[in-house]
């Protein structure tokens, strides 16, 4: 088989930085593809209000014990409904032909080899409790109980010459 060079997230409309992404068939171009669609939507300001409305809404709802509320599923569904139907009509205006199914499949096909904050993120999709733990996340951030590292990091603009090998 030839290998084919493809460049994610051509097409897309919040595609502002071009990743070159070496592929060596036709549906790794297509999965590398939408895959850098989505990662486009999911840093969009859309998506992120999206999201963040929602976490507001509901996060008061939730507790940080193993007992599960059964309204926690109705907010779960409500969650895939709001966010995978965004990601889903985004996606249908970025690449032709495009259908949630197929990309489902694929994301089945590669379940063990995926790894990163934007799996992480489609996995709360359908894995109830890292949507849970995403949602006692952001609690534990607006209750201030979260770890705050913006104190303990300096940004120093440096001059290119200082590190010259």
């Amino acid at each position: 088989m030839a290998a084919i060079d493809c460049t994610m997230g051509k097409g897309c409309k919040y595609n502002d930085v071009e990743i070159s992404h070496y592929c060596v068939e036709d549906n790794e171009k297509s999965f590398a593809n939408i895959i850098g669609c989505i990662e486009n939507i999911l840093i969009s300001e859309i998506f992120t209000g999206i999201q963040n409305n929602f976490l507001e809404t509901y996060y008061k709802e939730f507790e940080d014990d193993d007992e599960n509320k059964l309204i926690y599923t109705d907010i779960f569904r409500d969650y895939l409904e709001t966010v995978e139907k965004h990601i889903e009509n985004e996606l249908i205006k970025q690449i032709p032909g495009f259908q949630m199914k197929n990309l489902e499949i694929l994301l089945e096909e590669r379940s063990g080899e995926l790894e990163g904050e934007i799996f992480e993120m489609l996995s709360s999709f359908w894995n109830f409790n890292i949507f849970k733990e995403m949602v006692l996340e952001y609690k534990r951030m607006k209750e201030g109980k979260a770890i705050d590292f913006s104190q303990d990091i300096l940004i120093k603009k440096c001059d290119a010459k200082e590190f010259s090998i």
